[in-house]
């Protein structure tokens, strides 16, 4: 009997991890294909051309979520803005919560991989539209968080976000060791890791976690971007890889202007993020 009261006890989600604040860091950029986002082949090079030329940014007050024409991909460019800083923590560390990722990667990764490619056809045809001379106020929100942040991800970070307060961060990264990257206000010395929820679903993670930071400077993210960004092509080894959206006002994205450009803050780091591709299926089982 004590063995299985102690069994249960070790399977609880929630403890208390350590992040670190990461110091002067600059997140990747990754590449999205446009192979599964029901374009036609002049479809898919009028696009890739008018994002080559004219980038889209999605802002929040915690960052701002670039996305342009990268030869014959997206790249997604994803930078902190003034204020914030990248926090990190790698949730592997917690063996119970290992064993919970491990056993919820196929299904969330299902669901992350859809929403990216209907998010993605969504603003494909925005543009488009926006080409052809049509008013368009591009869905920023949605863009962000379903398509930009959820390339960034894998399963773990898809399904959790940050609490600081009122303010609900989704991950912004999470690269090829499983660590998760989150913007959040440059004084952060512990947040809440909870589980997300978009409307109309159930939150994804049930456990609830303390993350108590530490200020040494992590490690830059590895260039090995997140697997099974988008249905299609197989990345070589395995990573562990964002809804409740934003739901604090202060990160829902900037209104849109009247060309129905999503509105640019200064960009408060001109050096270009090292890019990795985002490939295309998920790994085999």
């Amino acid at each position: 009997m004590l063995a299985g009261i102690l069994s249960l006890r070790q399977a609880e989600l929630k403890g208390v991890l350590h992040g670190n604040l990461a110091v002067a860091m600059e997140i990747p950029s990754v590449r999205v294909s446009l192979a599964d986002m029901g374009l036609t082949p002049a479809e898919q090079a009028e696009v890739l051309t008018e994002f080559e030329h004219n980038s889209e940014a999605f802002v929040s007050a915690q960052m701002t979520c670039r996305v342009f024409g990268d030869g014959d991909h997206f790249a997604v460019e994803i930078k902190a803005t003034e204020g914030f800083e990248w926090f990190t923590l790698n949730p592997l560390s917690d063996i119970p919560l290992s064993d919970w990722i491990r056993g919820h990667r196929e299904e969330l990764n299902r669901i992350r991989l859809q929403q990216i490619t209907d998010a993605g056809a969504a603003m494909c045809h925005d543009k488009l539209q926006k080409v052809a001379g049509v008013p368009v106020v591009f869905d920023a929100e949605r863009y962000r968080d379903s398509f930009a942040l959820g390339s960034h991800v894998n399963a773990f970070g898809f399904a959790v976000e940050a609490v600081t307060g009122s303010r609900r961060s989704l991950c912004c990264h999470e690269d090829a060791n499983g660590t998760l990257y989150f913007a959040l206000p440059a004084d952060t010395t512990s947040f809440k890791l909870r589980g997300r929820r978009i409307a109309g679903t159930s939150v994804w993670f049930p456990g609830e976690y303390t993350v108590e930071i530490r200020k040494s400077a992590a490690a830059a993210p590895t260039d090995a971007p997140p697997s099974e960004a988008l249905p299609g092509e197989t990345m070589p080894g395995e990573t562990m890889p964002q809804d409740g959206s934003m739901t604090d006002p202060e990160s829902t994205p900037d209104s849109q202007s009247p060309s129905g450009e999503p509105a640019m803050k200064p960009d408060t780091n001109s050096n270009e993020s090292a890019a990795t591709e985002m490939k295309m299926t998920p790994e085999p089982r």
